[in-house]
Order: C-alpha cells, then structure tokens, then sequence
C-alpha cells in the first residue's frame, strides 16, 4: 500500500489554477490549435513529442502545448487512452489538461504549464 511521506500532504498548495481543476476538457476534431492558441517558444521534447508555451487567444492563459504526432490508428488510439486517463484525474499535484486538438496526423494536448 502507498502512504504519504510527512512531507507530502493532500492540501492544495496553489499551484494549479483552480479554472483548470474545474474546466471539461475539450476535444475538438479536424481544428487546427494555433486557431486558438498562439504557439510561442519552444521547451523541450521527450518521448512522445515536442513541448512549446503556448498562449490561449481568447483569454490570455499561458498553458503548454504537447504536439503528439502519429502514424497509424494503433499509435493514435494510445494517444486518445492517455487523454481519457488525463480528462478523468484531477487533482493540483498532477498537470490538468485543457484542451485537445486532434488532425489527421498529431494529436495537440494544450496543458497546465
């Protein structure tokens, strides 16, 4: 069994916006993000994609942006079980996800920075 170390507490600590722990998650098909989200400098890259600052146009969030390219429907599906895990867990120690932009050949997921 897992236990929290005295270190670690539940508590809020401030971190997370409180409009990303109560935001639905939307997914929107066939959108492009920078329709959206203006695309700013780049932070780093891992496993499954590059990661850049991004900023939401209609309100001036900064979040980040998690370009997820794919090449076949298996690699896709992982992407989109990974999203579902993200839409379900919400809590201010995890990244929240804010929205999902899904092209013919990437995935973006626009996140808490």
């Amino acid at each position: 069994l897992f236990s929290l170390s005295p270190d670690c507490t539940d508590e809020d600590d401030g971190d997370t916006k409180t409009f990303l722990l109560n935001r639905n998650v939307t997914i929107k098909e066939g959108v492009n993000a920078e329709e959206e989200y203006k695309i700013c400098e780049f932070l780093g890259s891992g496993k499954f994609g590059d990661v850049n600052r991004c900023e939401e146009r209609s309100t001036g969030y900064e979040l980040a942006a998690k370009v997820v390219p794919y090449s076949s429907l298996d690699e896709k599906e992982g992407v989109m079980n990974e999203v579902e895990i993200m839409c379900r867990l919400r809590h201010p120690r995890l990244i929240q996800l804010y929205d999902v932009f899904i092209q013919s050949d990437r995935i973006t997921l626009i996140m808490e920075l």
